[in-house]
């Protein structure tokens, strides 16, 4: 099986969640300052960058991470442009992950759609943006 990488580098200007804290690097040690070796310090909020929302996250007594092991996240998948999801038929060619590609024109995805996805088997869905809601919904609360 073919395998990608979909880790994004964290680095300070990348974008957080509103009223996440920025990602900090401190550097401890430089080989260009003398020391024998790189060591630096990171602080970033647990949003930060490609992570995982385990349902706990959502649900109060809900499986953590730890306990959902790596089978969920290895395992083909199916990549959906969000733009064009209006004219999708979710139902074909199913997949049990599916992998949204967002654009400033996305409208994120909407709680009908999400139910077909649930009802099509779909067991993870990714998003490479800050949520899968559009960012005006999210802060409006």
């Amino acid at each position: 099986m073919r395998m990608f990488d979909l880790t994004l580098k964290i680095d300070e200007s990348m974008p957080v969640w509103p009223g996440d804290p920025r990602p900090v690097q401190a550097w401890l040690q430089r080989i260009d300052r003398g020391d024998p070796v790189d060591v630096s310090q990171w602080t970033l909020g647990s949003h930060t960058g490609t992570h995982v929302d385990a349902p706990s996250h959502f649900i109060a007594g809900a499986p953590d991470l730890a306990a959902l092991g790596l089978e969920p996240f290895v395992g083909p998948c199916r990549v959906i442009d969000l733009a064009q999801l209006a004219s999708l038929d979710v139902g074909t060619a199913p997949s049990e992950r599916v992998l949204f590609k967002t654009s400033a024109e996305a409208d994120g995805l909407s709680p009908r759609i999400a139910a077909r996805l649930v009802a099509a088997g779909v067991r993870l869905v990714g998003v490479d943006a800050l949520s899968i809601e559009p960012l005006e919904a999210v802060v409006a609360g």
